[in-house]
């Protein structure tokens, strides 16, 4: 019998506490549980959520598990604030000034848990702190060692707090070759001594190579197998990274073309690299190598979808400004199909086109647009008929002609309609046809593209 959801993390919190010789009351292991179950369920939480959590535990190692429930606990963009329960942790620590999260001036010496983080993090008060520089990882950091303070000796919430820290994402090396956790070494050094001596040399290195393995689990997604089942995960932070995706079937034109933009952008620039992390021999040589390949491939996989996705999310905007302006995309696409139901669609007005001989039916990329991905993230089609028609019917190089074209629109540097002419003729009156039919109060403001 499957147990729930709020019974798991409290069995959960209960083993992790027993291996590392503690004995918790029922009423706090309870507190604790329903906390992360209600931060780690908010509406928003499409990837983020108890899942992510779950998959990260590791049952026989209680460190790891007790800072995998608490490392995203705190998601201030995406849940557009922080629970009561977790604002009453935080709100004595921080403060807000026209959107942007600040540490206090002054916070008590003796709070040790948040002094610990403070310098685990390598923050001073005062300072600002943003989304991209640990805002998410400091917080959560912060719930969990107030909420476990006096619960784990101080050493254990030490390295719970340098796995947190070691899950901001992305980082680089810098210029001397030094890699973040080199930088984290040598602060956790400075630490022991000023809180003396917590841990010692080899224990340091071990909780280095601890929070390295943790950090690179919770990006393993960017090493999957499959670069499909990459994009269901992508496609499931749309919605957490754009509000107006979590209405199903309100969103415009616009912004679902934003969303895509947004997306493509942040892969265009992410550098694979810079995805997992190695520290004195973890992980070793051969594993390191093999979740940087397939970090590479994934990404790469993901630029060359989405940027077809935004070439014909670029091409529905542009005909919606020309007609009318900005309106839902249910307007030009059609409902969401329901399972039973058979919904009028945009593909279903656009010409059936063979496969041309140049096209590599076998390849990921047509097999996430014709296939689609494996989830269901609910605001969007799993597959992509619009943009398969695209790929169908344009060569490699059109297809990279339009999409610059697209860019020139999407800077500012060319008009909805000078974008439009500037397409393949057969694709613009193909998808203007098609959208025509669908949009029909605005048929007669999009025929003239259709010819």
């Amino acid at each position: 019998m499957r147990k729930g959801t709020i019974h798991r993390l409290i069995e959960l919190f209960e083993d992790a506490f027993h291996q590392l010789g503690y004995e918790v009351a029922l009423d706090k292991l309870e507190s604790l549980a329903v906390m992360v179950h209600k931060a780690m369920t908010v509406q928003a939480r499409n990837f983020h959520n108890l899942e992510h959590v779950f998959n990260f535990v590791i049952p026989s190692d209680p460190i790891q598990t007790l800072a995998a429930l608490f490392h995203d606990i705190v998601y201030f963009q995406v849940d557009q604030g922080f629970l009561p329960e977790i604002e009453k942790i935080v709100a004595p620590y921080i403060r807000e000034g026209e959107g942007n999260i600040y540490i206090l001036d002054q916070i008590p010496r003796d709070d040790w848990p948040v002094w610990l983080a403070l310098d685990v993090f390598d923050l001073k008060c005062g300072e600002l702190i943003s989304p991209w520089t640990g805002l998410n990882e400091f917080l959560s950091a912060v719930v969990m060692n107030k909420s476990l303070e006096g619960v784990v000796s101080e050493k254990n919430l030490l390295t719970m707090t340098l796995c947190v820290e070691a899950t901001i994402p992305f980082r680089s090396l810098e210029t001397s070759g030094e890699c973040p956790f080199d930088r984290l070494a040598e602060r956790v050094r400075r630490i022991s001594d000023k809180w003396q001596a917590l841990l010692g040399d080899d224990e340091i290195e071990d909780a280095i190579r601890l929070a390295v393995a943790f950090a690179n689990k919770d990006v393993e997604n960017f090493a999957e197998d499959d670069p499909v089942c990459f994009l269901d995960n992508t496609w499931k932070l749309l919605p957490e990274t754009n509000v107006a995706l979590r209405s199903r079937e309100i969103y415009t034109v616009r912004e679902y073309r934003q969303a895509i933009q947004k997306m493509e952008a942040f892969l265009s620039n992410l550098n694979p690299d810079h995805v997992f992390h190695q520290y004195a021999g973890v992980p070793d040589d051969g594993e390191f190598n093999r979740l940087s390949q397939r970090a590479h491939r994934n990404i790469e996989t993901a630029r060359q979808y989405l940027q077809v996705k935004l070439l014909a999310q670029t091409i529905l905007d542009a005909l919606a400004e020309m007609s009318g302006g900005d309106a839902p995309l249910s307007l030009f696409m059609g409902d969401l199909p329901r399972e039973g139901e058979e919904s009028q669609r945009l593909e279903n007005f656009l010409p059936q086109v063979a496969d041309p001989e140049w096209l590599d039916t076998s390849s990921t990329i047509y097999r996430l647009l014709e296939a689609g991905w494996q989830g269901n993230a609910g605001f969007d089609l799993r597959t992509a008929p619009l943009t398969l028609f695209l790929y169908k019917v344009a060569a490699p190089g059109d297809l990279q002609k339009m999409l610059s074209a697209a860019r020139k629109l999407l800077a500012g540097e060319s008009s909805a309609r000078e974008f439009l002419l500037a397409l393949d003729p057969y694709v613009r009156q193909a998808v203007a046809s098609a959208c025509a039919e669908m949009a029909f109060t605005r048929r007669e403001r999009l025929l003239p593209y259709a010819a």
